[in-house]
């Protein structure tokens, strides 16, 4: 996967300096920030969550996927002071609760089956 996300943005970077809807130059922070995304975000993302993805089971690893908008929201929050809205903070809270109590119900049912296997 990451190879391929890599070699999609190396075939797709001509085409996005080509645009026509390209702005007038093209800075330094701007290609930082792609690379930024395309490289660390993507391609080690990427590569760390199917690592984990091996390591755990499915059903640990896929509850990850509900916490990044959490974290898309409240990261440029706390590291560059863009405001976050009340519905914002509410809509992450209620998720990060769905995911604190799918962990909890999780970690419940790996108890009762240790339990009852020690039981028996």
């Amino acid at each position: 996967m990451t190879i391929a996300l890599f070699f999609a943005t190396l075939f797709l970077l001509p085409f996005a300096l080509i645009s026509p809807l390209k702005s007038p130059s093209i800075s330094w922070e701007a290609v930082a920030s792609v690379l930024y995304l395309s490289v660390l975000c993507t391609c080690v993302g990427w590569t760390l969550w199917l690592y984990f993805l091996s390591r755990f089971p499915v059903n640990v690893i896929a509850i990850t996927v509900f916490i990044q908008p959490v974290l898309g929201a409240f990261i440029p929050h706390f590291t560059i002071g863009e405001e976050v809205s009340a519905r914002v903070w509410f809509g992450g809270g209620v998720i990060l609760l769905g995911v604190l109590i799918a962990v909890a119900k999780r970690w419940r049912s790996e108890d009762e089956l240790i339990s009852e296997a020690a039981i028996h």
